[in-house]
């Protein structure tokens, strides 16, 4: 009996080693899923003004530190070059002109829309939104399924303390935290030092970046300066560095409570800015990519960082928290889970996104590949065929080059439309009543440009 015994134990200990591997294997393919969500949206951050998506300013030491330990998807197209449709695509996983009631932009989403928030709720998390109103406020539809929604604003610094608040009375729990801000929107005005942290030197002339003069140079109504250009840019780079700093100060709370252990963290944007790359200014309806272009980062707790080429999209944000949770997803979701991706593999068919207009009459659309941009105006039946990889100004248009990329492209788009008309035909019996705003979301709109 006493010969057995040595054997016995080896084969406990060998069982403890196999059972110690499999339980490894086991976390590895599925590690235990984040406990809360944080989504944090900067309105008219276009991604190629960051330091982690290349550029030479340090506008973003903050957000960088967090893209360093995160997944970066390196090309996000956003839905649509407008605060509305974009962050509805956002925030219910489906192309805005198939939601009930898009395209006017007097109506937000339909009483009863089925968003992140609601989808989280369902499921126990306590759901909170601090948000800087206009086109966010409660009138358009994007606080349905938060129990605590916050439209007031007042910028990221006011917004981020709100939060934490917030956070202090619900960390108990499972949570869902979305925060929204327009520090970067125009007209720019960052506070100090931060209005001036960029300009290479004095600014010595006297365009004065309001809603109403950028619009003019946008339509060729006023003559802008490269002088003025260039403060331009400046002051709106001094805003993302603000907005960076308040968000810097923000995370460094997260840890410090223990957070950033248990929390996925995803940072994006709904547009970006044209800043005369195209000729234009400001993003309304322009579908160049300066305007399409976002930042798309997840910071998940244990998991490797990593940096992710090809197009995605924002309608996929949703589908992708809700895998990492490791929740049922959701049926209605036009967008697709990215974890695929996340942990190293592919997704199945094309990388293809697209962005359209959504008010009424508009001809633009446009369909982004790994390589392409196809810009099309339905009404003058006429392409423009972008390569991405390029900067040369001679090829701003290649369809007449390269006839068959244009083609197929363009029957990429087409199908596209047609599965959206169909999409909204389904939800064609869901009407939805202009909405109604009060004087401060109108005072609100005014000042971001959007409403007379």
């Amino acid at each position: 009996m006493s010969r057995c015994r040595p054997a016995v134990a080896r084969i406990a200990a060998l069982l403890g080693v196999v059972l110690a591997v499999w339980m490894c294997v086991r976390y590895l393919r599925h590690p235990e899923p984040p406990r809360n969500v944080i989504l944090i949206s900067i309105d008219t951050l276009r991604a190629d003004h960051l330091g982690t998506y290349g550029y030479s300013r340090r506008t973003s030491p903050n957000l960088d530190r967090l893209a360093a330990r995160s997944i970066v998807f390196d090309q996000a197209v956003a839905q649509a070059p407008n605060t509305l449709p974009s962050h509805a695509a956002l925030l219910t996983s489906v192309y805005y002109r198939a939601l009930p009631g898009f395209g006017d932009e007097a109506r937000g989403l339909a009483p009863g829309a089925v968003t992140l928030a609601r989808l989280l709720k369902d499921r126990g998390f306590a759901t909170g939104g601090f948000v800087d109103g206009g086109y966010l406020s409660r009138a358009f539809g994007l606080g349905q399924g938060f129990e605590d929604y916050d439209d007031k604003g007042s910028g990221i610094a006011q917004i981020a303390v709100k939060a934490e608040r917030w956070l202090e009375a619900h960390r108990a729990s499972r949570f869902f935290l979305f925060l929204h801000c327009y520090d970067v929107h125009a007209p720019y005005e960052p506070p100090q030092p931060f209005d001036s942290m960029f300009e290479e030197t004095p600014y010595t002339g006297n365009f004065a970046p309001t809603i109403k003069n950028l619009d003019a140079v946008a339509s060729w109504k006023l003559r802008i300066s490269p002088e003025d250009l260039r403060h331009v840019v400046a002051l709106y780079d001094g805003g993302i560095a603000y907005t960076d700093q308040e968000l810097g100060k923000f995370f460094d709370y997260l840890d410090r409570v223990g957070l950033l252990r248990s929390t996925l963290v995803v940072v994006t944007a709904d547009h970006g800015e044209e800043f005369k790359e195209h000729g234009s200014m400001l993003h309304w309806q322009s579908f160049y990519m300066p305007n399409l272009h976002v930042p798309l980062i997840f910071s998940i707790p244990s998991h490797a960082a990593a940096r992710i080429d090809g197009p995605v999209e924002l309608i996929d944000v949703l589908p992708s928290i809700l895998e990492l949770l490791q929740l049922a997803p959701y049926p209605g979701a036009m967008g697709r889970s990215l974890v695929p991706l996340i942990e190293g593999g592919a997704l199945r068919g094309e990388r293809i996104a697209y962005s359209e207009p959504f008010v009424p009459g508009l001809p633009l659309s446009t369909v982004v590949s790994e390589r392409y941009q196809l810009l099309y105006d339905s009404t003058k039946n006429r392409t423009q065929l972008i390569d991405l990889r390029s900067n040369s100004a001679s090829e701003s248009d290649l369809a007449a080059r390269e006839p068959a990329v244009t083609a197929q492209l363009l029957e990429t788009l087409r199908g596209h439309q047609g599965r959206v008309e169909v999409a909204k035909a389904g939800a064609a019996h869901e009407k939805v009543e202009p909405t109604v705003l009060d004087e401060r979301t109108r005072q609100r709109l005014r000042a971001l440009g959007y409403a007379e």
